[in-house]
């Protein structure tokens, strides 16, 4: 039987409970309004647990013995969610083949995972490792959401001034020269902008991909992180405006560092190691912050298509699968106005259509 998981707290007027249970969350107030009754609280929350626990057991038909392998298989052929299998292998590798339901719960995953993933923030841990397994429990017990609405999360996509006053404030704003003096994340900025890579394309780059002749960058994710598929191997090219901004890039080695002006620490599904900076960036900007560095790469595509109006090219430069993905997701997203702003701000993307047809792209 699954040890006992419910907290008991004192909330200052009484007593409560709160835990998880065979994967469903159990939350209580006893009423107990006498700090001294601890005893007598501690029943209370033996009490809550047994019936939880049978409830459990009788709602869903299964014991706490079944094996978290056996659900993940199940979860994965039953719904056809292939995210969490690209996170099964390491799930499994830190939880081994022998574990039970009945021994997760969300605060032993959250110490597993700090201790066997160390690198990773604990965002990423939530992400990688305690979501799928809360949800595949969930799953295996009967406890299943409903489905999330086919409706995609809308696009963030910056506006030329919006643009124009992330990179001032990335370059010159004291308050982030102070903890980024060689303005590190600047660069990061204009990369993604310029070129339309994405954030974990753009901390594997390395300074050997660099074709200053041509103002292009390989974009070749042989490192972790870097790439989805094989389609999004390609070159970039920079119109003048942010090739001219890409300065103090290190001679060897990545090209893009942390504000310290060291390497990132690369891993699998990983893009989100420079947000931290990136979210400071936007606050002493004063923007909204629902922009992440992703958006950069929406960005890139809205302001390359209004400004050429060139899908086929848009496609290649972006790397994706498909030139309906650009198409419906990015073109109606900016004013008509956004070509001239453009061109106002001496932003040319006609440069790098020049280029493209000049190699014969």
């Amino acid at each position: 039987m699954q040890s006992n998981n419910i907290r008991l707290t004192w909330d200052g007027q009484t007593y409560r409970g709160d835990g998880y249970v065979l994967g469903k969350r159990i939350r209580k107030s006893f009423k107990i309004r006498s700090k001294s009754q601890e005893k007598l609280a501690r029943k209370a929350v033996d009490h809550l647990f047994q019936q939880e626990y049978l409830k459990g057991l009788e709602r869903n038909k299964i014991n706490d013995t079944a094996l978290f392998s056996t659900a993940a298989l199940n979860y994965i052929i039953e719904t056809g969610y292939n995210r969490y299998a690209a996170y099964l292998e390491k799930i499994l590798m830190i939880l081994g083949p022998t574990v039970r339901i009945g021994e997760l719960n969300k605060s032993t995953l959250c110490r597993l995972g700090a201790e066997k993933l160390p690198s990773y923030s604990q965002r990423s841990i939530m992400d990688c490792f305690v979501k799928p397994v809360l949800t595949i429990i969930r799953h295996a017990l009967g406890d299943r959401r409903k489905p999330l609405s086919k409706k995609a999360r809308p696009v963030r996509v910056l506006t030329v001034s919006e643009v124009l006053r992330l990179l001032d404030t990335a370059a010159n704003d004291p308050s982030v020269l102070q903890w980024d003096p060689n303005r590190h994340t600047l660069q990061k900025i204009v990369f993604q902008l310029g070129g339309g890579a994405s954030p974990g394309e753009t901390c594997v780059v390395k300074a050997a991909d660099f074709d200053a002749e041509h103002k292009r960058v390989l974009i070749a994710g042989r490192d972790p992180g870097g790439q989805k598929n094989e389609g999004r191997i390609r070159y970039v090219y920079l119109p003048d405006f942010y090739w001219n901004l890409l300065k103090g890039i290190p001679k060897d080695g990545y090209a893009f560092r942390t504000p310290r002006g060291e390497p990132y620490a690369l891993r699998k599904f990983s893009g989100g190691q420079y947000s931290g900076a990136f979210a400071s960036v936007v606050r002493a900007a004063g923007l909204s912050p629902d922009i992440t560095p992703h958006c950069l790469r929406h960005t890139f595509a809205s302001h390359f298509y209004a400004a050429t109006l060139n899908i086929k090219a848009l496609q290649k430069l972006g790397g994706w699968a498909s030139h309906d993905i650009p198409l419906s997701t990015y073109v109606e997203l900016l004013p008509a106005s956004t070509a001239d702003e453009l061109l106002a701000a001496s932003i040319d993307y006609g440069q790098v259509l020049d280029r493209l047809v000049w190699r014969g792209a």
